[in-house]
């Protein structure tokens, strides 16, 4: 059986309170810290995750949008507020943020999409087979 991996205790916390308040979500840090590379990767990461295990792990799950919510906020603040990036780093920096906000919007309008489009052919199907049983 396989051991979970040990998660190293200077990372973040990313913890909610009890009770899954996202706003309770706290940071130990208020600044970003990683290279762009490494935000990149990251954030492509979430993407895939978000895309590829939509329905899983996401679609019905308040705490989880919830908690990504609150961290596209925290890391927008972050990247607005530091006076260290200049305006290029800073811009690109909130594009890459921003992404993850699309791709949720992305993903809940295609499960609108896709739902809308079921009723659509049930409705259709009853249709056809009500006709035909009256024939």
């Amino acid at each position: 059986m396989a051991q979970s991996p040990t998660i190293p205790s200077n990372l973040p916390s990313l913890t909610p309170a009890i009770g899954g308040n996202p706003s309770s979500i706290t940071f130990d840090y208020e600044r970003i810290n990683s290279s762009f590379g490494v935000q990149k990767k990251v954030v492509h990461m979430i993407r895939i995750w978000i895309t590829k295990y939509w329905m899983e792990d996401w679609n019905n799950n308040a705490k989880m949008l919830a908690y990504i919510d609150e961290f596209v906020k925290k890391v927008t603040k972050g990247y607005q507020n530091d006076i260290d990036f200049d305006d290029g780093e800073r811009h690109k920096g909130l594009e890459l943020i921003d992404s993850i906000h699309k791709t949720m919007q992305k993903q809940k309008a295609e499960m609108k999409f896709n739902h809308q489009s079921a009723l659509n052919n049930l409705s259709l199907f009853q249709l056809t087979k009500q006709h035909h049983h009256n024939m």
